[in-house]
């Protein structure tokens, strides 16, 4: 078992049919659900790692583009753009913490 195995295994439930980012991508954002999603974002710690699994990035890299792009299908669906908001600023300084930037 790889050492992130669990949380590529989580996100990539995230952004299967049915998961958080795919509620997402249909407008319906759960201020409950965020803050689950960020919290398994916010455990990621690369501290230690030399290098991280090319399954993990590909599911990060593309988050900070996916959730802006969805804000305004959220707005119309959920209608709680302040909340949505202030979740995707979390994740995105969350993952430049993390990962850092060139």
């Amino acid at each position: 078992m790889s050492r992130f195995e669990a949380e590529i295994s989580t996100l990539e439930m995230a952004w299967n049919a049915g998961g958080f980012l795919d509620l997402i991508r249909h407008g319906n954002f759960s201020e409950d659900q965020g803050n689950g999603f960020y919290k398994t974002i916010q455990s990621l710690d690369f501290a230690h790692a030399e290098m991280i699994p090319r399954r993990l990035v590909s599911l990060l890299w593309y988050l900070p583009s996916f959730l802006a792009w969805q804000e305004e299908r959220v707005a119309k669906t959920s209608g709680n753009v302040t909340a949505y908001k202030k979740f995707t600023t979390e994740v995105m300084n969350t993952l430049e913490r993390q990962l850092g930037v060139p």
